[in-house]
């Protein structure tokens, strides 16, 4: 309709994402307070906490509370942080776009996005080396993969539009490299950094190219 309305696509944020992910922390929560230990049990409260305000990422990154300490019990809730990213991400990009796209239109918009990704990438380089675990949970550090997923909408529909023996040849190279990072990844693998343009590529280009996917 060429309008938009903050209130509106919060509102079905809300709407997709609340309602799922706060019952499923409430059935998290008591279930392990029923089954797990008394040290664990401690901590969980304020992780319960944490994820229910969409902050768990940071708070988790200031406990040092990751999945590469494996050798402890993580949070039953560390799962959470990824959401409490998606959520940030939520707040500020509706405002970055709208406010591009009233300064330029489409060719604004994807300057914007590009140059956004770029610089969280390379953020992401310099922090994964500097200091792994905060590069691990915070938004500027991984607003570069959804960045790019951003980028989709400038592809041409044309591209891959219909099923072809090349279209076909690069879906399976994209299952390919994301299998690769299933199986290739450890706990010792620096991330997100290069190694997060593996999946975070592949799942991108199986994304654009679903029209050339197998029956």
């Amino acid at each position: 309709t060429g309008t938009f309305k903050y209130k509106a696509f919060y509102l079905r944020r809300a709407k997709r994402l609340l309602p799922a992910s706060l019952g499923i922390l409430a059935l998290t929560a008591i279930f392990a307070w029923l089954v797990l230990p008394a040290t664990v049990r401690s901590n969980l409260g304020k992780d319960v906490l944490a994820a229910s305000l969409y902050v768990s990422n940071y708070l988790f990154a200031l406990w040092q509370n990751d999945y590469q300490n494996l050798n402890a019990t993580p949070s039953p809730v560390i799962h959470y942080w990824s959401l409490a990213v998606e959520e940030q991400f939520y707040i500020f990009w509706p405002i970055i776009i709208y406010s591009l796209w009233k300064l330029g239109k489409r060719r604004a918009v994807g300057i914007g996005i590009s140059v956004i990704t770029v610089l969280s990438f390379l953020f992401s380089l310099y922090l994964t080396s500097a200091n792994p675990i905060w590069s691990f949970y915070s938004l500027p550090t991984r607003a570069w993969e959804l960045g790019i997923g951003a980028l989709l909408l400038f592809i041409p529909k044309t591209v891959f539009a219909r099923k072809s023996a090349a279209a076909s040849l690069i879906v399976w190279g994209a299952a390919a490299l994301l299998s690769l990072s299933v199986s290739a990844f450890s706990e010792r693998t620096p991330f997100p950094g290069y190694n997060a343009l593996i999946p975070t590529t592949a799942t991108a280009v199986l994304i654009a190219a679903i029209a050339a996917w197998p029956p």
